[in-house]
């Protein structure tokens, strides 16, 4: 009411957009999206805060490894969890550049318009400086890994900080799940199926990495 485009209403932030016409993308437009975030990457002399690689998920986890709809498979759960700690150690004694990161570039942040190109990106609310490894590994989540990183134009991707990103996004998406008691079944489908992957899908991505 006021003509700003932000506002707070009841501890909430809301904001106001612009009317895009398009269509939510699928994987489908996994060229489009590479593209995108390609670009995205090249945005230059955002003042941004750099990501930590601090992952909430980890103490979440450990906290409630009994919860039942875990307990079943805490060891392979744990092995992750472990997993993942290391690989943050090892990480953050990676130096590779920092570029601005979208951190969930995936479909359903993505509006397609009628002629098939990327319209808009939503939600930049976990934007930040990142090795770029930590938006491209939403490309190792889909069906096609490979046409998204050629799409993409990935050499010399850095294996350590992909092996983090697509690590932790599995781990975060099935803590959620467990913090917030919702989505049983995506504890399975977005975490422990995809948590089996990640092995698989760093070795297509091997190709693409200088170590």
């Amino acid at each position: 009411l006021d003509g700003s485009y932000t506002a707070e209403h009841h501890g909430r932030r809301y904001a106001l957009f612009p009317f895009v016409d398009g269509r939510q993308a699928t994987w489908n437009d996994a060229d489009a999206i590479a593209r995108a975030m390609r670009a995205v990457h090249e945005i230059a002399d955002l003042v941004l805060p750099r990501t930590d690689m601090d992952e909430w998920c980890i103490e979440v986890l450990r906290d409630r490894h009994d919860h039942p709809w875990i307990v079943d498979r805490r060891d392979e759960l744990m092995v992750g969890v472990d997993r993942l700690e290391a690989v943050i150690e090892q990480a953050r004694a990676i130096d590779v550049p920092h570029v601005v990161c979208h951190h969930d570039l995936f479909p359903h942040n993505v509006l397609i318009d009628r002629d098939g190109r990327v319209a808009t990106l939503l939600d930049w609310g976990h934007t930040k400086l990142a090795p770029r490894e930590h938006d491209v590994f939403a490309g190792l989540c889909g069906p096609d890994p490979v046409r998204f990183l050629r799409a993409y134009g990935a050499p010399r991707l850095d294996l350590t900080h992909l092996e983090y990103a697509r690590l932790g996004r599995s781990l975060t998406d099935l803590a959620v799940r467990i913090r917030n008691e919702v989505d049983l079944e995506g504890v399975n489908t977005w975490g422990f199926d995809m948590l089996r992957r990640v092995d698989a899908d760093l070795e297509l991505a091997r190709p693409f990495c200088d170590r």
